[in-house]
């Protein structure tokens, strides 16, 4: 919704579309969707002040300001403030002017004193007192992030907004931080989680615990998955569901396994995890009928037959196996109700107040499963179906029947 081409709201007044325009890419931003904030900016062009700001400060983010700075260097007018402009004059190497725009700014108090302290100690400006390090900023700007940076004094990103991981993701930074900027991203959807496979198996743990059980758990998924050591999966697995579901990372290891996992090999525990794991990466889960009866539920709803055992198989595609049809859930429980809400047919007219408005309601709807309101959540799920968006409803039910089957651990 937020990168999509569309018409200002009926109604407007002038100047509300680059309003509008402004506030989706603040968003993408703050969601940590650098990549599809600046295809955003790149699709409308960067011509005025506003849009220049909001592109250099991705390319402070992501690190290389270089084409912005050539930029504001070519157009003056497009600078966003004094402070980008002194870090641009130093970034071409004129440092006379940078250092001469900065006394006057500061001069006139034209710039933040903690903007002014760095570019101070980053300009070397003997009229300064350099001797003290600078405390931890309690906020923190792109550029004062990079400027930090460039007097020997980084900071850490964890306690940043999200946009500032992917600093951190690029591999300049240490093993660690790499790891933690990508868990961080795509625990929050914002990256592929083919990034956070990559930071894993870039080296070997040295310690353990936390980020350390995590990489080495995934290196060893990885191997077991490459030679094929039905042993060696069947152990890395089980103890794999719990570690990754404490750190809110089992749909990234779904995405990641998921479609790698042997049709055949598995028992027990690890054959239960493996179709947890295809549930949540929305792939078949061969061999259901082995499974306990919660699970083969979570199937049989997954593949959109929560039927009893009595009805007749539909018919599969020719060299598939047919799918499994598993019990309902039992009467009044949130598995039951989702399924109920999921047979709703569509809509033959949008609702009143429009289609738009209607799903978002729906999806704060079914949020409210997490907090125990399954109620509004098969609402919400309803709402959907009848809406059209009925594959999307049906997955959502299936991570939220998932996540209640797991204690929460993908929170």
């Amino acid at each position: 919704m937020l990168t999509a081409q569309l018409a200002p709201p009926t109604g407007s007044a002038a100047g509300d579309e680059g309003r509008l325009f402004l506030a989706r890419v603040d968003r993408l931003i703050g969601l940590g969707l650098l990549p599809e904030a600046q295809a955003l900016l790149l699709s409308a062009g960067a011509g005025d002040g506003d849009r220049f700001a909001r592109m250099l400060d991705l390319a402070l983010y992501e690190g290389d300001a270089t084409a912005a700075c050539r930029k504001m260097t070519e157009r003056p007018g497009l600078a966003p403030g004094l402070a980008a402009r002194v870090y641009c004059l130093a970034q071409a190497g004129d440092w006379a002017a940078a250092a001469l725009t900065l006394h006057g700014a500061r001069d006139e108090s034209l710039i933040a004193p903690q903007t002014v302290a760095l570019l101070e100690r980053f300009l070397d400006d003997s009229s300064a007192d350099l001797t003290d390090a600078l405390p931890d900023p309690t906020s923190v700007t792109p550029l004062e992030f990079r400027l930090f940076e460039a007097i020997g004094q980084p900071l850490g990103t964890g306690p940043l907004p999200l946009a500032f991981a992917w600093a951190d993701i690029d591999g300049s930074s240490g093993w660690k931080a790499q790891i933690e900027a990508a868990e961080r991203l795509v625990r929050a959807g914002a990256t592929d989680p083919a990034r956070l496979a990559e930071a894993y198996l870039a080296q070997q743990p040295a310690a353990s615990g936390g980020i350390w059980d995590r990489a080495g758990l995934y290196q060893q998924l990885d191997a077991a998955l490459g030679s094929g050591d039905s042993a060696a999966l069947a152990a890395a697995l089980t103890q794999a569901e719990p570690v990754f579901g404490q750190a809110g990372l089992l749909p990234a290891l779904a995405r990641l396994i998921a479609p790698r996992l042997p049709s055949a090999g598995l028992d027990g525990a690890a054959a239960e995890t493996a179709a947890h794991l295809r549930l949540l990466a929305g792939v078949p889960v061969p061999g259901a009928a082995r499974l306990p009866d919660a699970d083969r539920a979570l199937v049989a709803l997954a593949e959109d037959h929560p039927a009893p055992e009595t009805s007749p198989a539909p018919r599969a595609p020719e060299g598939a196996p047919p799918p499994y049809h598993g019990p309902r859930f039992p009467e009044g429980s949130p598995g039951a109700a989702y399924a109920q809400a999921l047979a709703a047919p569509p809509l033959p007219e949008p609702p009143a107040g429009g289609r738009g408005l209607a799903l978002l309601r729906a999806i704060a709807d079914v949020d409210a499963a997490l907090d125990g309101d399954t109620a509004r959540a098969a609402s919400g799920l309803r709402q959907m179906t009848e809406l059209g968006q009925r594959d999307v409803a049906l997955q959502a039910a299936v991570e939220l029947l998932l996540d209640a089957h797991l204690g929460g651990l993908r929170r």
